[in-house]
């Protein structure tokens, strides 16, 4: 049980915990942690709190940033060499993956600065939730549409020419969904402020409508896309097992064995040995010309 600093703990004395006792210590407790200066907290926030598990983020963040950096640049050298190719859908995808890697990055780098976090404004928290939130809804919406056209090229009946005329859309409608969610789900975020042992922003409102503004605006996406894109990998899986198992029936299926058409060949051999005669005689007479 937690005890406050200058009170003595009943049980240890021999005495009942009341219920008002326990109720005063957990009111000072989370008046403690609610101004965000105490040094006593529970053990559930220990690993989330522990320099190891920042560094083990913050690590993380970097080699995501840098491998975002690297694919930008690679993308940048086909634009400028090889412009043809950014006509495939997935190569273009991908350059728009990477840029939203590399703003989550950025973002989660600046999240764990508990002194840079506890500078900024309620405008500045906005903005970086909402860069944060925008990050992860663009990597998620354009992993969509990559599902989406494989889903519509390789397992339905859909003619090429429509799913190729939606490739233009794709990217649009990802960075309008990606922008718009957050921004509605900012908006609810009054008195928004930061929650240094946390790392985590936090604003006045009640549990459920917190929950239910982060769950639509954010994480109903995140489940949904990943529901969706393992449900095609899976048909796409199932039908290339098919496929392959039709193929080995075929190839290890016996076969008769072909008749040969003796009439047929031996002309095709007379055709061929008085066409090599013609071939020698002529060279031979260019020879002693």
């Amino acid at each position: 049980m937690y005890t406050p600093a200058g009170r003595a703990d009943s049980s240890s004395a021999g005495h009942p915990v009341l219920p008002a006792d326990i109720g005063q210590a957990l009111a000072e407790l989370a008046a403690t942690l609610g101004n965000g200066n105490g040094s006593v907290m529970g053990d559930e926030w220990s690993f989330v709190i522990s320099d190891k598990w920042v560094m083990t983020i913050q690590s993380l963040a970097i080699v995501s940033l840098i491998s975002s950096a690297f694919v930008l640049a690679a993308m940048a050298h086909i634009a400028h060499r090889h412009r043809k190719y950014l006509q495939r859908l997935s190569l273009r995808v991908s350059g728009y993956v990477a840029l939203a890697d590399l703003l989550s990055s950025v973002a989660q780098i600046v999240m764990l600065q508990n002194d840079l976090m506890m500078g900024q404004t309620k405008s500045g928290l906005r903005f970086i939730l909402w860069l944060s939130m925008f990050s992860t809804l663009l990597f998620v919406f354009l992993t969509l549409a990559i599902s989406i056209q494989l889903h519509l090229s390789t397992l339905t009946k859909v003619r090429v020419a429509v799913y190729m005329r939606l490739e233009r859309w794709y990217v649009p409608v990802s960075v309008v969904l990606a922008a718009l969610l957050p921004a509605i789900a900012i908006a609810q975020m009054r008195d928004i402020y930061w929650v240094p042992y946390m790392h985590a922003f936090n604003w006045p409102a009640e549990s459920w409508v917190r929950r239910l503004v982060l769950w639509m605006c954010n994480y109903v996406w995140v489940v949904l896309t990943i529901a969706y894109c393992s449900g095609v990998a899976i048909l796409l899986s199932l039908r290339i097992w098919a496929m392959w198992r039709s193929s080995v029936e075929v190839i290890a299926a016996p076969r008769m064995p072909e008749k040969w058409d003796w009439n047929r060949l031996t002309s095709a051999s007379s055709v061929r040995e008085s066409h090599d005669a013609e071939t020698l005689k002529d060279s031979g007479s260019s020879h002693f010309s």
